[in-house]
């Protein structure tokens, strides 16, 4: 069974309707429900094998909480929603993506805006001879089709 450890305090539905006007969005029902009993934290099954990427798994570290960062004193640069309208503001993820997870490498599990799919966005591999949108499309690699989705296809470690 999925579970998460050191996640951030309970949030509300209204909280969840704040962050969603904040971001122009409708999160996904699946989404939302799981955000309403883990917040952030760190999954105990932290490895996805996908065919659609070019490694062997990806590592997820941790969730990004939404609302609370209590090792940050809740400094909204370390929610969810606070790193998502930076990471838009300063043309670091493409404005479709909502990233709500970091692997090891510091690249980011999205959800996309529009059609609630998940993506892997690697942050670490950057172009300066093509435009901006040709990274972002470059560096962006749908890995499941839903949030749902993404969770069933999470495995244990078997190094830990």
């Amino acid at each position: 069974m999925l579970k998460f450890f050191d996640c951030e305090k309970n949030i509300t539905e209204q909280d969840i309707k704040s962050i969603e006007r904040s971001l122009d969005t409708s999160l996904p029902k699946d989404f939302r429900q799981h955000y309403l009993i883990w917040n952030g934290g760190t999954p105990n099954k932290s490895i996805f094998e996908n065919e659609n990427i070019d490694y062997d798994y990806i590592e997820i570290r941790e969730f990004i909480p939404m609302k609370y960062a209590h090792e940050f004193e809740d400094d909204p640069d370390f929610t969810l929603e606070g790193r998502v309208i930076n990471e838009w503001k300063n043309f670091e993820v493409p404005s479709h993506l909502i990233p709500y997870a970091l692997d090891w490498g510091g690249n980011y599990i999205c959800l996309h805006k529009e059609n609630g799919k998940i993506y892997y966005y690697v942050r670490d591999v950057w172009s300066k001879n093509i435009r901006k949108e040709d990274n972002f499309l470059k560096n962006s690699i749908c890995i499941a089709d839903s949030f749902s989705d993404f969770l069933s296809k999470l495995k244990f470690n078997p190094d830990d």
